[in-house]
């Protein structure tokens, strides 16, 4: 969905990322982890390497507060790969 936008990635995964973090505060896990799903899937099909480590490590702490603790920590180490 990303790709079909015509949108840069470069561009929207601050703001897509940002909306994760909202919806995370908002206590709406699914969502969260819906969308930084899409960035993470769009980075690595693009081979972004400025996107995808901050795509992961958003996708951790919406991991984490699940809490889905094994996830939180596989996304957050192959962030810092």
């Amino acid at each position: 969905r990303l790709e079909a936008d015509g949108v840069p990635l470069s561009v929207a995964y601050p703001a897509l990322l940002a909306a994760a973090s909202a919806l995370v505060w908002l206590e709406d896990f699914g969502r969260a982890d819906e969308l930084t799903d899409a960035v993470v899937t769009a980075a690595r099909r693009r081979a972004d390497l400025e996107a995808l480590p901050l795509a992961l490590v958003h996708r951790a702490w919406v991991q984490l507060r699940r809490p889905q603790v094994t996830a939180a920590v596989a996304s957050a180490t192959e962030a810092l790969e």
